[in-house]
């Protein structure tokens, strides 16, 4: 009797340490996702001879995040785990074999390790930690940072390419569209982070709809910003990313059972559609005239159909080339070439799945690929179980991004796909795992 009288408060004492842990590597989250917008930004204006150090402004939260969950028992040894920390383990295995057979640098081999897999077990511990009031609190951050965002995105759009705010590190000039226009980056380094950032702001849009939780004006405000990025990105893909996010609202409905189907839903997906190709064409026609003639120039050069493809199968043609073990982890990142051979180059392949698979061997390089296709297409099946027995349309609407940067995007090279590559994988993990009458399913 006595020894259940003073246990008690040990638990209790045990459980508040356990929430306040979790309190803490949820705002480490949230700083992580508002790091991932202004490091770029802290790179190239404000600190540009520390960019190369404020490169790994986000590690350090990551690593506390996951020190933390595993120090207070959030994660657990779910198949997802397993496999991310059997791969992690073999990975760190393949890179001394890199760094004593192929004298690979131990810091070309360690960074490409950590874009493997240091934010892929980030993703991993949001899923265990973030409930759904989290979720869309961070939901409501991206419409947020997508307000200040549109406007730089547009001052930088309507600049030329040579003034201070489309300057990248280093002081070089900003890509361009066509006829001196700059293909907007807003505060990354690179274009690529900007595509993201509204890929990103486009699925946050589509959840946020679809929730009672954020207020209306600021879902309007996100999309007036959405519509912006869009239209001063310059990128196909961006415009891809949008198209996947209005799609997938008609698929929530769909995939309602037909008794539950609202037609209002239907309704409202086209006339959203035909109102933002509009205002696209009210307000923007230069931006898409640009776009017209940049896609045709494209299609004489290439065929989207066979480049699509390509992104799926590449890894397939390399496989004789890259022999059992590959030529060296993360030898043909930015960061990695850089040491390695001088300078920023596609030392490998251009592109991502010939390029891991060139990196890391036929064995390794395929398992991870495989793990990436494999946790794409269970997201997609997750969140359509997640509409079709819960009536909750959150998981999908999120989906459709982290899905295609899954499948084809370069999380292994470029910073900012990775980070919203992974960060949005873990946030539609943690909408799956808090998804209503799954409140105990988590990763």
């Amino acid at each position: 009797m006595l020894t259940a009288l003073t246990a008690r408060p040990l638990v209790i004492e045990l459980s508040q340490e356990r929430e306040i842990a979790r309190l803490r590597i949820v705002r480490m989250i949230f700083a992580t996702l508002v790091l991932l917008v202004i490091e770029g930004g802290l790179r190239k204006w404000a600190m540009p001879s520390a960019q190369k150090a404020l490169f790994f402004i986000r590690d350090p939260f990551a690593l506390a995040c996951l020190y933390l969950a595993v120090r207070h028992q959030f994660l657990r040894w779910s198949p997802l785990t397993l496999v991310i920390c059997s791969l992690g383990t073999a990975f760190i295995f393949l890179a001394a074999y890199h760094i004593i057979a192929l004298n690979l640098s131990p810091v070309v081999a360690g960074y490409g390790w950590r874009n493997y897999f240091l934010y892929a077990s980030f993703a991993l511990v949001m899923a265990a930690v973030l409930r759904r009031s989290e979720v869309i609190g961070l939901i409501r951050w991206s419409l947020w940072m997508a307000l200040p965002m549109a406007v730089l995105g547009y001052v930088q759009w309507t600049s030329p390419s040579n003034a201070w705010v489309n300057q990248s590190i280093g002081g070089g000039e900003a890509f361009t569209v066509a006829q001196g226009v700059v293909r907007t980056n807003g505060t990354f380094t690179f274009t690529t982070g900007f595509v993201c950032f509204a890929g990103a702001t486009f699925a946050a849009l589509a959840a946020a709809a679809f929730t009672t939780d954020i207020r209306r004006w600021l879902v309007v405000a996100g999309g007036i910003a959405a519509a912006t990025c869009l239209a001063t990105s310059g990128a196909r893909t961006a415009f891809v990313h949008a198209a996947l996010s209005g799609v997938t609202v008609v698929a929530c409905e769909m995939f309602r059972p037909l008794a539950r189907q609202r037609p209002v839903i239907y309704l409202g997906a086209f006339s959203l559609t035909v109102g933002l190709v509009g205002a696209l064409w009210l307000f923007y026609p230069r931006a898409l005239d640009l776009m017209s003639e940049r896609s045709s120039a494209a299609a004489r050069v290439e065929d989207p159909t066979a480049r699509a493809l390509g992104l799926l199968t590449g890894g397939f043609a390399s496989m004789e080339a890259a022999g059992y073990f590959g030529h060296g982890l993360g030898i043909s990142t930015g960061g990695g070439s850089s040491v390695a051979t001088g300078q920023r180059s596609f030392t490998l392949a251009e592109e991502e799945f010939p390029r891991v698979v060139l990196e890391c061997g036929l064995v390794l390089g395929m398992s991870y690929m495989i793990l990436r296709f494999a946790l794409a297409a269970w997201l997609i099946l997750a969140a359509i179980r997640c509409v079709r027995r819960n009536d909750d349309p959150l998981p999908l609407l999120l989906a459709p991004f982290p899905v295609v940067l899954l499948a084809v995007g370069q999380l292994t090279m470029q910073g900012s796909v990775n980070g919203y590559g992974w960060i949005y994988t873990g946030l539609t993990l943690a909408a799956i795992a808090t998804s209503s009458a799954r409140e105990d399913a988590r990763v």
